[in-house]
């Protein structure tokens, strides 16, 4: 970016500025959920939050409870 009187370079013919363009494309939502499912997954692996949306029922928190814990003393246990 530069200050004026020096003009910038367009940076508006992205494809990514084409796909918002009209955002009720089916592209745009295909994209947008994509990139979503990513974030989560990133986010999932790096915070390990609870409760979060992947646990569905009772046993599959079960499940996550006790990974989470094998976790945490894994990490006790080897530091």
């Amino acid at each position: 970016m530069h200050p004026a009187p020096y003009p910038n370079k367009d940076e508006t013919h992205t494809r990514e500025d084409r796909l918002v363009a009209d955002p009720i494309r089916d592209e745009v939502d295909v994209w947008w959920k994509e990139t979503a499912r990513k974030n989560r997954e990133i986010f999932t692996e790096l915070f390990r939050p609870l409760p979060t949306n992947l646990v569905r029922d009772w046993p599959a928190y079960d499940v996550c409870i006790l990974l989470l814990l094998l976790r945490q003393s894994s990490m006790v246990f080897f530091s």
